[in-house]
């Protein structure tokens, strides 16, 4: 009888691990916005999250002549300083007609640093001084932290 008992009490902790996992990735789904959610911080922390660039015209117009980076690098002021000096963009003249100039300013600094409350673009922001307006992510507290190697 006693062996009967110890198999069903062992039944049911497992079949409780098991619902546990499961309620615990379903709240994982169920909020969207946190796409590594409850269960990856409870074991650990959550990972940096940063979302893909979204916009197609971002994309094409600055991804032509070099990699697309994604607004949450850098903080609003930054990508303003950025997009107000296209004329000599890092020694190139990248400027832009007035509509593609000011849509794409719009979507940098909508998902930009700050913008962002989670994952890398919520610690670049907090790595960052109140007036501070870096021109290359490498020039971020955040990444010097991250990479001192370098």
């Amino acid at each position: 009888m006693k062996t009967k008992h110890t198999i069903i009490a062992l039944s049911l902790i497992g079949l409780m691990i098991s619902l546990t996992g499961v309620v615990l990735a379903d709240r994982d789904h169920e909020d969207d916005d946190d796409e590594h959610g409850h269960f990856e911080r409870w074991f650990g922390g959550s990972k940096p999250v940063i979302n893909s660039v979204k916009s197609k015209l971002y994309a094409e117009e600055c991804g032509s002549c070099h990699f697309a980076y994604q607004p949450g690098l850098l903080p609003a002021r930054s990508w303003q300083r950025i997009m107000t000096g296209l004329d000599d963009h890092f020694d190139e003249n990248a400027e832009l007609e007035e509509k593609e100039l000011n849509s794409i300013s719009n979507y940098l600094q909508a998902n930009s640093a700050g913008q962002i409350r989670k994952g890398l673009p919520d610690r670049i922001s907090a790595s960052l001084g109140n007036t501070d307006a870096p021109l290359r992510i490498s020039e971020t507290r955040f990444f010097r932290h991250e990479h001192d190697e370098i």
